[in-house]
């Protein structure tokens, strides 16, 4: 891979992340899916088992719930022309009704994945969610999971 690959590729990434993040917070879940490989695995959602039962699982999560999620600061390493990871800091909002009162959460941390190149393509393989804080209305009843 030449430098001007290696460049280009991760552009290509911090692209599909971002479009990873704005279909989360959109509810776009065909653009979601779209982002990751069908064998990817998440931490927070580990015995979904693939990409299918992780959507299934997340779309459950996240019902009812207004998401803001914020991710900067990439630091992405080629491994080899099809295999990359990266750490992405992150920040988020979510928002829902409990028992008819407003609730929210506000969490910072880490996002740490892998990436493979499919058919010319990036696609995430696995994420890892590591929080450093998270605040949250008393009484909350949801979890910080995406």
């Amino acid at each position: 891979m030449t430098e001007l690959e290696r460049l280009l590729a991760i552009e290509e990434i911090k692209r599909l992340v971002a479009r990873r993040v704005r279909a989360l917070d959109a509810r776009d879940w065909e653009t979601y899916q779209a982002c990751h490989a069908p064998e990817h695995v998440s931490d927070f959602f580990k015995d979904a088992g693939d990409r299918d039962a992780m959507m299934a699982a997340l779309r459950a999560e996240t019902a009812g719930v207004t998401s803001i999620h914020h991710v900067y600061s990439p630091d992405i390493a080629i491994r080899s022309d099809e295999i990359a990871s990266g750490s992405w800091t992150m920040e988020d909002r979510r928002y829902w009704l409990q028992d008819g009162d407003e609730h929210w959460l506000h969490g910072w941390g880490f996002y740490h994945e892998t990436y493979a190149c499919r058919d010319g393509a990036w696609l995430i393989t696995s994420r890892r969610l590591e929080r450093t804080r998270v605040e949250h209305s008393p009484g909350s009843k949801r979890a910080s999971s995406t």
